[in-house]
């Protein structure tokens, strides 16, 4: 009979781990189009990797333990999606990025959100900055609503000369339409893009209109 295991949990919790952040990094890599230049996130890929490996042999010593891998996965899974349902921040973001992917192939009416103040449009652009993270950085831009409607979640999304980059949603509460409060999304940049990006705003606040444009859909 299988006995329960600590030894066994952790081991499975560490393989669990090593491969969310793995993915997670090689995401990153290729939703950016462009690969790491500096040591640390190199050391910090090969070192996920050895544990990983590490922890997948380490397993084999425990094959008649529990919990099993595959057990301890699906209890991960839901109670991630779980949290990510209730509204945990971090986990959230990442249901919506999943989602925004699943919806972008269907068709949907959208309105523009150009960089001038039209009444007609949902929300207007206020300002983007290239802001400092990991091994690159993120766009900031900063939403202002025009005629949205209080908890109503927008699709916005990101082009850069005309080509899809990214997407996220965005939701006003009622206070926030009354007062006309602007919201910060962030879209990941790659450490090219911030290096040049970041370097242009110093020069131009207004460097981004002639790069960036964001459509919204309700």
């Amino acid at each position: 009979m299988k006995r329960f295991t600590w030894r066994k949990l952790f081991l499975c919790l560490l393989v669990i781990g090593c491969t969310a952040v793995l993915v997670n990094l090689l995401y990153r890599i290729f939703d950016t189009h462009s690969m790491p230049t500096d040591g640390e996130t190199w050391l910090y890929l090969i070192v996920d990797c050895a544990a990983l490996i590490w922890s997948f042999v380490s397993l084999n010593h425990y094959s008649h333990d529990r919990p099993g891998l595959i057990l301890t996965i699906v209890i991960c899974a839901v109670i991630v999606l779980g949290l990510s349902f209730m509204g945990l921040p971090a986990l959230a973001g990442v249901k919506n990025n999943i989602t925004n992917k699943v919806s972008s192939i269907h068709v949907a009416s959208s309105s523009t959100v150009n960089n001038e103040n039209n009444a007609s449009n949902i929300a207007e652009v206020e300002t983007m900055s290239a802001v400092p993270s990991g091994w690159g950085g993120y766009l900031d831009v900063e939403l202002k609503p025009i005629n949205a409607q209080a908890n109503t979640t927008y699709t916005v999304d990101l082009y850069q000369n005309g080509e899809l980059m990214q997407s996220q949603n965005i939701t006003w509460n009622e206070p926030q339409i009354n007062v006309r409060e602007v919201l910060p999304l962030e879209f990941n940049l790659s450490e090219a893009e911030y290096g040049a990006y970041s370097q242009a705003s110093e020069i131009n606040s207004n460097w981004w209109k002639s790069i960036f444009s964001v459509t919204i859909t309700n």
